[in-house]
């Protein structure tokens, strides 16, 4: 923690020497919403946007603070404003996409992810965030080939086959699903994945009976 406030104190330096200079702002809101201190990193944006109101990312990282803080409407509205000053930037339209799946609005999030997937489809994390909206409408294949797609370019995020996993438990294919379980597990040994698994088990044992 000494070294995260050693830090702030240096941006708040650099801001005391050159306060015009909109990426020192940047760096210290990044630096706070580390910290979890979203407030905080919210309002140091707000000065980068007052700085330099044309640069996409004071709105970018606008908009992930203004998510952590569960104040969706205003999110939007910072990840268009990310995106009509980059619309090349896969993480303005990801947020996008995550603000919109926050408001239960799942088929314009996925137009969103997809955007994403576009501008940079070697980004797991998008894949992830579209295969859980997917998963959020019941459409188990489509959520399934999502994480396929997001695997294939040679990602090894155990999330996607967490979510193969409970994907194939739904369409009732467990013996299947057991075999991603383990997989995640093997990737990595989240607490969650090796719960999924225990209970998908003693399912299996009990019709095994």
């Amino acid at each position: 923690m000494y070294k995260f406030e050693e830090a702030l104190e240096n941006y708040d330096e650099a801001i005391r020497i050159n306060k015009y200079d909109d990426r020192f702002y940047q760096g210290k809101a990044l630096l706070l919403y580390e910290m979890e201190r979203y407030q905080e990193a919210l309002e140091v944006c707000n000065l980068g946007i007052n700085i330099n109101p044309e640069n996409d990312l004071n709105f970018s990282q606008n908009a992930t603070n203004l998510i952590k803080l569960n104040n969706l409407e205003e999110a939007l509205i910072s990840c268009d404003q990310a995106i009509l000053r980059n619309p090349n930037d896969a993480k303005n339209f990801n947020n996008k996409g995550i603000v919109l799946f926050k408001l239960e609005q799942y088929e314009e999030a996925l137009k969103n992810y997809d955007l994403a997937i576009k501008a940079d489809p070697e980004n797991s994390e998008i894949y992830q965030n579209k295969a859980i909206c997917l998963f959020e409408l019941k459409m188990f294949d489509n959520t399934i080939q999502c994480c396929i797609d997001g695997i294939s370019n040679g990602f090894e995020n155990m999330e996607l086959n967490f979510i193969i996993a409970n994907s194939l438990k739904k369409m009732n294919l467990k013996l299947e699903a057991l075999i991603y379980y383990n997989l995640a597990i093997f990737i990595n040994s989240d607490e969650r994945y090796k719960i999924n698994k225990s209970n998908l088990e003693k399912e299996l044992s009990y019709f095994h009976k």
